[in-house]
């Protein structure tokens, strides 16, 4: 009687632990997920913000070098940040984004991926403007264009 008795409270035991492990372990998978739905809304919130100035540093660099008679789109879901670097201290609001885009024309005709990095000073105390500063371009890829496309190509795209 008494083993009968200790078996059960050990089998009760190892229940409950069998069960507060899964319990933990959905715990931990819903809170995993949820951290990557808010790493997703912070990266879609940046690439919101900084998509403007993405546009901006495409169609500036091929113009200033003469390549393009068409200007280049970009789009959101076309802009992938690389990486947010802070410079200086922890309390510093300044930062170095780096991000990788694809330049296109027309509804969907890719023509280059570039690597851009932008400066992002912004006010501490709500005074001031937010600044973003263009800080480098780097051409990752050119596509071979449709031949109903190739006239946009004025000179080798670099």
């Amino acid at each position: 009687m008494k083993r009968l008795m200790i078996l059960c409270f050990l089998f009760s035991f190892i229940r409950n632990e069998i069960v507060n492990e899964k319990s933990i372990n959905q715990t931990n998978v819903q809170s995993v997920q949820h951290q990557q739905i808010k790493n997703e809304m912070y990266h879609d919130v940046m690439v919101r913000f900084i998509s403007p100035y993405v546009y901006e540093a495409l169609n500036s660099h091929y113009q200033s070098k003469d390549s393009l008679t068409e200007t280049l789109n970009t789009s959101p879901s076309l802009i992938r940040i690389v990486r947010i670097k802070r410079v200086g201290n922890f309390n510093n609001f300044e930062f170095m984004i780096t991000i990788e885009a694809t330049g296109f024309v027309g509804g969907n005709v890719p023509v280059m991926d570039a690597q851009i990095t932008f400066r992002v000073k912004g006010p501490i105390s709500g005074s001031g403007e937010n600044s973003v500063f263009f800080e480098g371009f780097k051409q990752l890829k050119t596509y071979e264009l449709p031949l109903k496309w190739k006239h946009i190509i004025k000179k080798p795209l670099e």
